[in-house]
C-alpha cells in the first residue's frame, strides 16, 4: 500500500500530511503496518504520480490500483496513465458523501483541470 498526500490549502492544512490519516484509517480496517510502503508526500495529483513513479521505481511486478474519489477518478486516470504508463492499473473511485453543490463545484474544478491538461499536456 502506498498512501499519497502531503499538505495544501485546498486538501490538508493540518500537522500531518495527508498520507499520515489514510494510513491510519487503513490500519483501523485491518492491515498492518508491514503492508505498507513509504509515504508520497506530494501537494497535488501530477506530484502523487511522480513521486508515486520514484517509490516503486525500486520494485518488481508492480500492478497499481489507483483509489481515489468518484469526481476525481477520470484526472486521476489521465495523469496516472500518463506518468506511470509501463505499470498495469486499475483505477476505483470510492464515493463521495458530498452535498450537491459541493459536489457541483469540485466537477466544474475537475472539469477545468482535465480541459487544460489536454490543451496544454501535463508539467512535471
Amino acid at each position: 500500500m502506498l498512501c499519497t498526500g502531503g499538505w495544501g490549502s485546498h486538501f490538508n492544512t493540518s500537522d500531518k500530511p495527508h498520507a499520515f490519516y489514510t494510513k491510519e484509517y487503513l490500519l483501523e480496517k485491518g492491515l498492518s503496518k508491514e503492508d505498507f510502503l513509504e509515504f508520497a508526500l506530494s501537494e497535488n495529483t501530477v506530484d502523487d504520480a511522480v513521486k508515486t513513479k520514484a517509490i516503486l521505481s525500486n520494485l518488481k511486478n508492480v500492478k497499481l490500483t489507483i483509489i481515489t474519489s468518484d469526481y476525481h477518478l477520470e484526472r486521476a486516470r489521465l495523469i496516472f496513465n500518463t506518468i506511470l504508463e509501463k505499470y498495469p492499473m486499475e483505477f476505483v473511485g470510492a464515493i463521495s458523501h458530498l452535498d450537491q453543490e459541493e459536489l457541483k463545484n469540485l466537477a466544474l474544478h475537475e472539469e477545468m483541470a482535465i480541459n487544460s491538461i489536454k490543451e496544454n499536456g501535463l508539467h512535471y
